[in-house]
């Protein structure tokens, strides 16, 4: 029983895959010929001259979107369409031909033209779709949701221009075959059939692909009603434009240029999928109202066919023009969103290595302090030691003494200012209000500028990284003060509002505008506006408009909840 069950569940396999493959094939079969019908009662002007046949759109999208081996359902589904009677099949009409004297007689045409161009129709039809399909799904790099330009172009060229040739060729040689008559215009025939085809190809195949796949990202409502208010502008100026509904359509006004802004409006906001879904509307709308005789392009000047042709032509162009706008649209956002996620991970590794440089600075400092601090304060009271048990009469010896104790004496201050540059203790051990206000302190004691620290009203707990980019803030903008302000005062102001903490330096020296702070290439200001910006936080430069001149630096870093308590700050 056992040896069994492997061929038993193969064989479970098997019949289910046949059983989808079926039932998709059966699919495809009825959506093609209600779709074709359902043009067929849009674009009722006549067979002969139609704008187009969506039902070649539905054979190239189902080809692409399932395989090429469903073939068979597209031949199928384009004999139906053909042989099936042009009556609309109601169910009343269906209910007549099962009471009727002869089910098929009543379902399917009695013309025999149409059985005689049947074959050739469904072959032509055929051939176009996979051709296309098999170019796009396997010999060039084509994505379905329309992401690149280069999607459209290939869609363009392979599927639109290319593909319709099969079926129009085969159709025209089988028409002009069963009516040596039309021999003199088979070129016209040929141009009518490719134009439809590429216009149902290129209106009708993009809905299916693009909507085949769910958005990469959910929608808002604000997007949502913005949608809704698109596609209600939409129907509204096709009525408007193309149709009996208004007097627009029925005095054949020029003005086929109005969906346009809609059209570009769909593209850039909503890229293919509203390219796609915005030219469907119009099409359709478009072919309905002249097959009312309405709308720019119904002309009593001109004749039918010379209406439909340019109709062909304008669709073509909008949908062209929509496609290829929001796929560079769609490639555009995604290469902004790319740009984002490298300039986040960028951001991410910047902030590991300014952390690890921080931390080395930290012990790099307490090594100083701790074991070189040590030895000199070792050497100074040796040194102290020896003039004690030296000679006071040699004059020479004494000097020496005094000459190593002061260099002794530098070494250990060297050795603390390195030490407090490379990471001030008090940050660490009394916060970031005392480090600053210590900093400013040194800043005025070594280059004569007074600043003047307004520190918060409160204390607070500042988390550790945050203070740390605030306090290099305050060391870089300092620094620019000293080497570039030519200043004579400045101030540094803590405070806390909210969630954020808002650090500003402001000075009043020969100043820096915003546009020239957005153009500067030095490192500081780039520094300071990526180590703000690693936290989430906002950074701005910019002139001092409190007195008139100079500049004032600004940083914001929002945290969780800064805890604050009720001592206030000396």
């Amino acid at each position: 029983m056992r040896a069994n069950r492997p061929s038993t569940n193969s064989l479970t396999r098997k019949v289910g895959g046949l059983v989808l493959l079926l039932a998709k094939g059966g699919a495809i079969i009825v959506v093609y010929v209600a779709v074709g019908r359902a043009g067929r009662q849009i674009d009722s002007l006549s067979e002969e001259m139609r704008v187009f046949f969506p039902q070649s759109g539905v054979a190239l999208s189902a080809l692409m979107l399932l395989g090429v081996r469903y073939w068979p359902a597209v031949a199928l589904g384009s004999w139906l369409n053909l042989v099936l009677t042009q009556a609309p099949l109601t169910s009343d009409a269906v209910m007549r031909c099962l009471h009727g004297e002869s089910f098929l007689k009543c379902l399917f045409t009695s013309d025999p033209v149409a059985y005689a161009l049947a074959p050739y129709v469904a072959a032509g039809n055929t051939l176009s779709a996979a051709f296309g399909a098999q170019i796009l799904r396997r010999f060039v790099a084509f994505e379905r949701s329309f992401s690149r330009i280069e999607d459209g172009y290939r869609f363009l060229a392979y599927a639109v221009l290319l593909a319709p040739m099969l079926s129009a060729s085969l159709v025209t040689y089988r028409f002009v075959e069963l009516l040596p008559s039309a021999r003199a215009t088979w070129l016209d025939l040929f141009w009518k059939r490719w134009l439809g085809h590429a216009l149902s190809n290129l209106v009708v195949t993009p809905i299916f692909l693009v909507w085949s796949s769910p958005p990469r990202r959910r929608w808002s409502v604000a997007q949502i009603a913005e949608l809704v208010l698109l596609l209600a502008s939409l129907v509204a100026v096709g009525l408007f434009v193309f149709t009996r509904s208004s007097f627009v359509g029925l005095l054949n006004y020029p003005v086929s240029y109005a969906p346009f802004p809609l059209i570009l409006w769909a593209a850039l906001r909503f890229g293919a999928r509203g390219a796609a879904s915005a030219s469907l509307i119009i099409s359709v709308l478009a072919v309905f109202g002249i097959s009312q005789r309405a709308g720019p392009f119904a002309r009593q000047e001109e004749p039918l066919a010379v209406n439909i042709a340019l109709l062909q032509i304008y669709l073509l162009v909008v949908a062209m023009t929509g496609l290829l706008v929001g796929a560079a649209s769609t490639e555009r956002r995604h290469a902004m969103e790319a740009l984002a996620r490298s300039q986040e991970e960028l951001r991410r590794l910047a902030a590991q290595l300014d952390a690890a440089r921080e931390e080395e600075r930290a012990h790099l400092a307490r090594e100083l302090h701790d074991e070189l601090a040590q030895l000199l304060a070792g050497i100074r009271i040796g040194v102290r030691q020896l003039a004690k048990r030296g000679n006071e009469n040699d004059a020479e010896f004494q000097r020496r003494l005094d000459e190593l104790t002061e260099l002794t004496n530098q070494a250990v201050t060297s050795m603390r200012h390195l030490a407090t540059s490379l990471r001030p203790g008090i940050l660490d051990d009394l916060g970031l209000v005392e480090a600053i206000r210590w900093q400013c302190a040194e800043f005025t004691k070594r280059f004569g500028i007074p600043v003047f620290f307004e520190p918060p009203k409160v204390q607070a707990q500042v988390p550790t990284n945050v203070a740390t980019a605030l306090f290099r803030v305050l060391q870089e903008s300092l620094t620019n003060i000293a080497k570039h302000a030519r200043a004579n005062n400045a101030v540094v102001h803590l405070g806390f509002r909210g969630d954020a903490i808002i650090l500003e330096i402001c000075d009043d020296g020969i100043g820096l505008t915003t546009e020239e702070a957005a153009n500067c290439k030095g490192l500081g200001i780039i520094g300071m506006r990526e180590r703000v910006a690693m936290l989430g936080g906002e950074f701005s430069i910019g002139k001092n408009e409190a007195v008139g001149r100079g500049t004032v630096v600004r940083a914001l870093v929002r945290v969780d909840s800064p805890e604050k308590m009720s001592k206030p700050t000396q």
